[in-house]
């Protein structure tokens, strides 16, 4: 068994029905990591209670209410600094790199199996 697991971020913005595939996968399917922190670009978005309901730190990053691309990809890096900081993540935010400076585009399992394979 696996004692220092990876810390995951996850970024949501809906009902939060592939955060749950997730939070039900900690554990059996994902072994190596867990999730320790929600990042919902909505914020009234039905993932928040799920995170809430799994005992998951969450936050609020809305582009509308920053008023720009800019100020939101601020927020969630700087939420993702202070979780990482808090030695509470290692974020898969990072491998969406890419798509948060108006990159390509990248799934989430796509991010997530990147993620798994980078040394740490």
């Amino acid at each position: 068994m696996q004692k220092n697991k990876a810390k995951i971020a996850v970024l949501v913005s809906g009902g939060g029905t592939n955060l749950q595939a997730l939070i039900d996968a900690q554990g059996s399917v994902i072994q190596s990591g867990e999730i320790a922190l929600v990042i919902s670009s909505q914020p009234g978005a039905c993932a928040l209670e799920r995170a809430k309901k799994a005992g998951i730190p969450a936050a609020v990053a809305c582009k509308k209410e920053l008023g720009s691309q800019e100020a939101f990809e601020a927020k969630i890096r700087a939420t993702v600094t202070k979780a990482a900081e808090q030695k509470t993540v290692r974020a898969i935010v990072e491998t969406f790199r890419d798509e948060l400076s108006g990159g390509r585009r990248v799934s989430l399992a796509d991010a997530f199996e990147a993620y798994l394979k980078e040394p740490t």
